[in-house]
């Protein structure tokens, strides 16, 4: 599917209050995105089925676990290349 830009217009303090928790997650604004809309259907699906709203959120963490050691990882991947350039330059 190719990407598309949408724009919504918001208020000063919600674009820097959705900045910050965009930066806060170390991900990409469209990834963000598109996990709010995960989070969001997961919501509605605990609604929807109660009996398996503990198991949504088991899955949750987990699945939060993974993004955070993948952001860690591409984290350390740049400031090794950073640490690499910067010896080059020297």
């Amino acid at each position: 599917m190719a990407d598309t830009t949408w724009s919504a217009r918001i208020d000063e303090e919600t674009k820097k209050e959705l900045t910050e928790l965009i930066n806060a997650s170390g991900e990409q604004v469209k990834d963000f995105v598109v996990n709010m809309i995960t989070a969001y259907k997961l919501k509605k699906a605990e609604e929807l089925q109660p009996i398996a709203a503990q198991d949504i959120k088991e899955l949750q963490t987990h699945t939060k676990r993974i993004l955070e050691i993948y952001c860690n990882l591409t984290q350390r991947i740049e400031t090794q290349l950073s640490e690499k350039d910067k010896k080059k330059k020297k």
